[in-house]
């Protein structure tokens, strides 16, 4: 049987979780996870790997932390503007238009191939109706307000999940 333990999801709510090497000094620490690709690796505009993601993206592979792509772009999109050197680091790409259940069903599909629960994977991502999505999941959600394209900060205000509104406060909320 495992142990629980709880973590603060916000400053509202508490779940229990696991404590199966997610706990690190008192601080959550997630063994997976699952990025949005447009506006959270990428710049909606520009569409260049956000300054200093790359940097994340390799101090978690470093850190064994599984990593994934869970995006509604296109194939054809996250090809042409991903970074060949960073897909080397992530196990899984999905394409969540193209699977059941959108991105909660893709993060699903990932947990289940990997042997996770979803209360030890971590979800980026900067569009509201997405963070509403899994927000009521077991998965930790982090809202990225980065781009300002979306009403990230004040949607994860509401839900009463973190947001980071730079690349160096995504980082302390996934590696402490």
């Amino acid at each position: 049987m495992k142990k629980l333990g709880l973590r603060i999801v916000g400053w509202k709510q508490a779940i229990l979780i696991p404590l199966g090497g997610i706990k690190y000094m008192g601080k959550y620490k997630p063994l997976a996870v699952c990025f949005d690709f447009n506006g959270v690796i990428v710049d909606h505009r520009s569409k260049k790997t956000i300054n200093g993601m790359e940097e994340l993206i390799k101090d978690l592979h470093d850190n064994h932390v599984l990593l994934a792509i869970v995006s509604g772009s296109s194939s054809k999109i996250i090809n042409r503007y991903l970074d060949k050197d960073l897909t080397t680091f992530f196990k899984r790409i999905f394409y969540s238009n193209k699977m059941n259940g959108g991105k909660i069903g893709c993060i699903k599909t990932f947990a289940l191939e990997y042997g996770l629960d979803l209360v030890d994977i971590a979800f980026v991502d900067d569009k509201p109706i997405n963070l509403k999505q899994l927000a009521c999941s077991s998965a930790y959600v982090i809202g990225f307000a980065r781009s300002g394209k979306y009403p990230t900060a004040q949607e994860c205000y509401n839900l009463s999940i973190p947001v980071a509104s730079s690349v160096e406060e995504l980082s302390r909320l996934l590696l402490n």
